[in-house]
């Protein structure tokens, strides 16, 4: 049953690695968890069984990360030194 959910999910993109990695749990009707290891011993024909996923980690918020090679700092240095080589660029194409 266990890999039937996994593919039910495969395409689903965010619960998909989730219930990959079992990040929910399999209820009966009366409340009971029912864990993958029971499942053929315990589920019989017409039992309602319920999914239920755990919390989702929370998405950071603000604005995503730079690449690993890069800091702020040389960002915004290699952002002004750009703007200085344009400028003068243009300075020197009106003077001629």
């Amino acid at each position: 049953m266990e890999e039937l959910i996994k593919q039910a999910f495969v395409h689903v993109n965010e619960l998909g690695p989730h219930v990959a990695e079992g990040h929910y749990d399999l209820i009966a009707l009366e409340g009971l968890i029912i864990l993958p290891q029971v499942w053929e011993s315990t589920v019989q024909p017409d039992l309602q069984v319920t999914m239920h996923m755990w919390p989702l980690p929370e998405r950071p918020r603000g604005p995503p990360p730079l690449p690993p090679h890069f800091t702020r700092n040389q960002f915004a240095y290699s952002s002004t030194k750009k703007k200085k080589r344009n400028n003068s660029f243009f300075a020197s194409s009106w003077t001629r």
